[in-house]
């Protein structure tokens, strides 16, 4: 039978909502897509005025599965359009959140910035794009007025956030984290205080998990503050457990296992955090992070001195998934890893070159001249030193 009337089809599309994000959670992600087109399909001409949370859903959730299955450039075409039918600031946040990751994935990470930092304003914080070093020192000085006394684990006992726009404000600086750190250390640092000092002032969310995160992964580069940055990342993780604050677990576990654990415990408790991390970042669809995680496993194993044949096969492996995942630049870092590793075997011109007759230092080399994630090109060029 034909469904005719304007209700019916209205009740057919909000299933079609429940069931295409059931397929999505499940990481079925070609059926969520027929779900979500199905029910914007049965929607009138005037679906926006009429049934706006409706229609926002269903194309928020197309755009967001056309990320997931790594089909950039239709999301960004989704994700954009979306934006001119957003009718709140919260909307629109998380639009550009996840148009930030998209670009970030793409190697784009000017634009990653730009749209972080354009997302931001609508909350009215107005972070510089290549903040000073005495920006940076006055908002970490911040964070020890703020506590006024307690010491970095009473945090966990703040309350709940209860603001939704500054909670959708921490979201947006956490996704801003990664580009930061590709191109600029001031503008993460800032970032990460940033979110710390939100955190002290208005209560714990979901995302503190990663302002604690990420602030502790700095401080000991930043400032020698080794032990005081492993209490931050601790922080993080124990809130998980603590007050159920699960959103960023996986994000968290390789926060500590690449950044933190090492410098207070064995390398074999890192790498324990990092393969947790890599199963429950895959089981959420969250490819980027684990894709960070693959490389990071290669290097850990590497400086934790597992034997190199072993190694260079179990690279082949997270090499593979990087590719499979579209995020290249893990798959740039496992690269250049798996050329230091045959060059220690024996397996290049000489000890001095990576080249061999698979692979050309000089072609590489002109590649990595063009790439835009200036930290991998420095790594690249460390290593092979």
């Amino acid at each position: 039978m034909l469904m005719t009337s304007r209700q019916e089809k209205i009740q057919l599309a909000e299933l079609n909502l429940m069931a295409g994000r059931r397929a999505k959670n499940s990481a079925a992600y070609r059926s969520a897509l027929n779900y979500f087109s199905t029910g914007i399909g049965l929607l009138e001409d005037d679906l926006w005025e009429n049934q706006h949370g409706l229609a926002y859903g269903l194309s928020f959730e197309q755009a967001d599965c056309e990320f997931l299955s790594r089909n950039f450039d239709e999301a960004l075409r989704l994700f954009h359009a979306l934006l001119a039918h957003a009718r709140t600031t919260l909307e629109q946040a998380d639009i550009h959140r996840v148009v930030v990751d998209i670009h970030t994935a793409k190697i784009e990470i000017e634009d990653a910035i730009a749209s972080g930092l354009g997302a931001l304003r609508l909350f009215g914080i107005d972070i510089p794009r290549h903040p000073s070093l005495e920006e940076v020192a006055r908002e970490y000085d911040a964070i020890w007025k703020n506590l006024n006394g307690r010491v970095i684990e009473d945090l966990i006992d703040l309350p709940l956030m209860t603001d939704p726009g500054i909670e959708a404000a921490l979201g947006i600086l956490v996704i801003l984290f990664v580009p930061a750190m590709a191109v600029d250390r001031n503008l993460v640092l800032l970032c990460s205080c940033h979110m710390v000092n939100m955190t002290i002032r208005y209560g714990n969310c979901d995302a503190s998990v990663m302002a604690y995160g990420c602030l502790g992964m700095n401080l000991g580069p930043f400032s020698g503050e080794y032990r005081r940055g492993f209490q931050f990342g601790r922080l993080g993780y124990d809130l998980v457990a603590k007050r159920q604050l699960v959103a960023y677990k996986a994000q968290i576990e390789y926060i500590i296992g690449t950044f933190l654990s090492f410098w207070n415990e064995p390398r074999t408790r890192a790498i324990e955090h990092l393969y947790s991390a890599f199963k429950a970042t895959v089981a959420a669809g969250d490819l980027n992070t684990a894709s960070y995680v693959c490389d990071h496993l290669v290097s850990h194993k590497l400086a934790a001195g597992e034997p190199l044949e072993k190694l260079y096969v179990e690279s082949e492996a997270f090499l593979d998934f990087t590719r499979k995942a579209k995020f290249d630049p893990s798959c740039q870092i496992i690269t250049r890893t798996q050329r230091f590793i045959q060059a220690m075997r024996g397996f290049t011109a000489d000890v001095s070159t990576w080249s061999s007759s698979d692979f050309s230092d000089d072609e590489y080399e002109r590649f990595m001249e063009r790439y835009e994630w200036k930290s991998i090109v420095c790594g690249y060029y460390i290593m092979k030193l």
